[in-house]
């Protein structure tokens, strides 16, 4: 996990309490997803701020295509498995099979009306994120 999910984790893990979240160590080229909990899985990405323009797509380099493909996969067979991206103070939760198809592709309007979930902080994140994740169960 780069640096930045790695900051990142550490500021949402106190989200996930209960659900016995573990970190996930594996090479970028599985695309396996940052971290595990016993009801999902989930990769971390985090960004800084949002792009000036209001047209301009929310660039997410580090999601690489083998990422896509697991997120895919997992969805297809049943799985729950969502990407959580903070940008700036700001949290979404994208489930998986969209994040594949969008996330690096759209803009922020764009990616907030396909989320499971949409916090401007972490504070609301922590108090809903919970029936977000159950919500696809």
């Amino acid at each position: 996990m780069g640096t930045r999910e790695g900051q990142y984790w550490r500021t949402v893990k106190p989200a996930f309490s209960g659900w016995d979240p573990q970190r996930i160590e594996t090479p970028d080229a599985d695309g396996v997803p940052d971290v595990n909990c016993t009801v999902c899985d989930v990769e971390l990405k985090y960004v800084r701020e949002w792009p000036k323009r209001p047209d301009t797509p929310l660039r997410l380099d580090h999601y690489s295509p083998q990422q896509r493909v697991w997120h895919k996969r997992r969805c297809k067979a049943g799985g729950l498995c969502f990407v959580l991206i903070g940008v700036g103070k700001e949290h979404l939760l994208i489930w998986g099979d969209t994040a594949a198809d969008h996330l690096g592709r759209v803009t922020r309007m764009e990616l907030i009306m396909l989320a499971d979930g949409h916090w401007e902080s972490f504070k609301d994140m922590k108090g809903e994120l919970r029936d977000a994740i159950l919500a696809r169960n």
